[in-house]
């Protein structure tokens, strides 16, 4: 395992950030990125957090590292009481033939429509 991050962790910084991300959640992750970098460690209250911050982290964490991801456990089992097993509840092999299926769904054509709604909502 490698060296965790940089950031204000601990029972102290957590509740400290806790309180912070609560007044101003973008500000406080800004803070975060200009203070210690594009890949930050942080607490808030008692949970561990890392933030990935720009496009060439992203890329890499996502596509080149997707297979050291794993969903935490609290996710999948928020998620199985709606729609049982599937994208959002399981990794790995499981996950592979299942989003396959769904990526001609966000081809840019039929995306394209769509868009507006999206950054509506967004």
């Amino acid at each position: 395992m490698g060296v965790p991050p940089p950031g204000p962790k601990g029972a102290t910084m957590g509740k400290l950030n806790a309180k912070h991300w609560r007044r101003d959640k973008f500000g406080f992750l800004s803070t975060l990125v200009e203070t210690f970098g594009d890949i930050v460690g942080f607490d808030i209250g008692h949970s561990p957090f890392i933030l990935v911050n720009g496009a060439e982290h992203i890329h890499a964490l996502l596509f080149k590292r997707e297979g050291s991801l794993r969903k935490p456990e609290f996710v999948k089992e928020s998620n199985r009481g709606h729609w049982g097993d599937g994208l959002t509840t399981i990794d790995g092999a499981g996950w592979r033939p299942r989003r396959q299926l769904l990526r001609p769904a966000f081809r840019a054509a039929p995306v394209a429509e769509r868009l507006p709604v999206v950054a509506e909502l967004t």
